[in-house]
């Protein structure tokens, strides 16, 4: 009788099992279009997002492009002052180019981490 009535509750708890996927199936089946809608929605706006900031990251490594070669330049010229024994002027280029060079790449990373910031 015990085996009877667990098998009994076993049966009713299965029923009941596929009564509430049967619900969520008729939910989901109701909604389809706006979940699709909505889906579509939010894939739209996460492509157009990378996108975006990966313009601004190309932007960037043009930034980064345009400071070593500048940096480059000012080297090529401080090397020529070394060699024409240009001591005064030598030391003030180099102090000037680092300096630049230092503040470019830190406005350069600001920037790069302001992008990878957006895109979490």
């Amino acid at each position: 009788m015990s085996d009877a009535i667990d098998w009994a509750e076993q049966i009713v708890e299965e029923v009941a099992q596929t009564q509430r996927i049967k619900d969520i199936l008729d939910f989901v089946n109701q909604r389809k279009d706006f979940l699709v809608q909505y889906t579509g929605q939010n894939i739209h706006t996460s492509l157009n997002q990378m996108s975006d900031n990966a313009k601004d990251m190309a932007g960037q490594m043009k930034a980064i492009k345009n400071l070593s070669l500048k940096l480059k330049d000012q080297a090529t010229s401080t090397k020529s002052m070394v060699q024409n024994q240009q001591w005064d002027n030598t030391m003030t280029t180099l102090i000037k180019m680092l300096e630049e060079g230092s503040n470019e790449s830190g406005v350069i990373r600001q920037n790069l981490e302001k992008i990878s910031r957006d895109l979490n």
